[in-house]
């Protein structure tokens, strides 16, 4: 039994971890500096020199920094087809992202918000209880 006496686990040091401090939100000021006629900050604060093309953000249009500031001008973008019911918005041109509006059930095809009967099944709640035998 040589354990060394009066050394506390090493559990209780990290009981007070560095989680429990909330790291302070930088000030508006010093988290955007103002690049105005230096250059352009996208979304993740990358700087863009003048001249440069850049995308502020994942979904935004490509953009040209010119000394006022970013100039985004959308490109042409393919026209949706008109009866597109899903549109995503999610990068610079919407896009129709195609949902099927029906559903196969047994090689069936039923329209959406359609209700069908399936056979052969008992309704729910309607259990027999188990008989005791």
């Amino acid at each position: 039994g040589d354990t060394p006496q009066g050394e506390p686990p090493a559990a209780a040091q990290d009981a007070t971890g560095p989680d429990l401090a909330p790291t302070p939100e930088p000030p508006e000021e010093y988290a955007y500096p103002d690049y105005r006629g230096k250059g352009c900050v996208d979304e993740s604060g990358f700087v863009y020199a003048i001249g440069e093309k850049f995308a502020p953000g994942p979904s935004a249009c490509p953009c040209l920094c010119t000394e006022e500031g970013p100039l985004c001008a959308q490109p042409e973008c393919p026209r949706l087809h008109p009866r597109c019911i899903h549109v995503d918005t999610s990068q610079c041109c919407p896009q129709c992202k195609e949902r099927k509006n029906y559903c196969e059930f047994r090689g069936k095809t039923y329209q959406t918000l359609e209700e069908f009967v399936v056979r052969g099944q008992r309704p729910p709640g309607h259990f027999a209880p188990p008989t005791a035998g």
